[in-house]
């Protein structure tokens, strides 16, 4: 980050029985006692966006954006239900959880997020979106205790409730990666949340 920008994302954050939920298999996964950087559970959150470093001046503009989106959408929930790793269990390198049903509602939200970033200059994410809550970093190719666990691990699928869009600032500290709201923005209710 240079001076005069800001690392920024656009997300949702994770209700606290959810990350609660996932603290506890956070802690199941540390006491294996692999190399893996483990997320803490109070800064887990859904990442529809992320900016990368971006002017100053631009916060206001992509500010606008997300108001404009979460004024025309409604509220809806994610059931998160199951247990992945990027690329793949055999070669790991992320840990999350998933879902195996995404809301229409939200695969709608990042078509349009990605389309309103493109027309101010944003890059087009390259790959689908894949929705999921990140649970930790492998930091050596030695885990594959960890991987089988989670690979087998029976998922008590959780609901998520998506009501509030957040542009979040990332502050990278040698302790891990500090969040702030830089805006929040709330979605319509919804008739069946």
């Amino acid at each position: 980050m240079t001076k005069g920008t800001v690392r920024a994302f656009i997300c949702f954050e994770i209700d606290q029985h959810v990350s609660a939920a996932l603290g506890r298999l956070i802690d199941e996964g540390r006491a294996l006692g692999e190399r893996i950087s483990w997320s803490k559970p109070e800064k887990i959150h859904l990442t529809l966006k992320f900016l990368g470093d971006i002017e100053n001046a631009q916060v206001e503009q992509v500010s606008q954006i997300v108001r404009q989106l979460a004024e025309k959408q409604r509220e809806f929930k994610l059931t998160i239900d199951k247990l992945g790793a990027f690329p793949n269990f055999q070669r790991p390198r992320v840990f999350w959880v998933g879902t195996t049903d995404v809301p229409a509602e939200l695969n709608t939200l990042v078509t349009e997020l990605e389309d309103a970033l493109a027309q101010i200059g944003f890059a087009r994410e390259r790959r689908a979106f894949a929705p999921h809550l990140t649970l930790g970093r492998a930091k050596s190719d030695r885990c594959a205790q960890t991987a089988g666990f989670l690979k087998t691990k029976q998922l008590e699928s959780r609901k998520v409730h998506c009501a509030e869009l957040v542009l979040m600032k990332s502050d990278l500290q040698p302790s891990g990666a500090v969040y702030t709201p830089l805006a929040t923005f709330d979605l319509q209710p919804g008739k069946h949340v």
